[in-house]
């Protein structure tokens, strides 16, 4: 199993991850302990090979988690079935005027890039 490691401190309403290449198949979200856990709700993430949230469905759909958590909770999502890919994309999968803001401490994506390298 491999891992990466993000560590955030700071605030977005979407995020790109750029990862070498991963067989995706589970990510740690870990909320900071100060504030804003509760905005972390309508989140869904897709791994794939295009880094655009115009395109976002050109990736495949990990997983999705309506939430909301909270001030320093470790919410840990698993994606259906392991997913190939180098982009993760977290996005809102809701529509809102003003979207919410995430504040997180650390994020972990948790895969094997064995697999990766192996034919589909």
């Amino acid at each position: 199993m491999d891992s990466h490691t993000v560590t955030c401190n700071f605030r977005f309403q979407d995020l790109t991850l750029i990862v070498i290449a991963i067989y995706l198949y589970r990510l740690v979200f870990i909320h900071r302990t100060d504030c804003c856990g509760e905005q972390f709700h309508h989140i869904q993430v897709h791994v794939g090979y295009v880094p655009s949230f115009k395109k976002v469905d050109k990736n495949k759909l990990c997983t999705r988690f309506p939430g909301p958590s909270a001030t320093g909770a470790v919410d840990v999502l698993t994606c259906d079935e392991p997913v190939k890919g180098g982009v993760v994309l977290i996005t809102f999968y809701e529509k809102f005027q003003h979207p919410p803001t995430i504040t997180l401490e650390e994020i972990i994506l948790l895969g094997n890039r064995k697999y990766y390298f192996e034919e589909d």
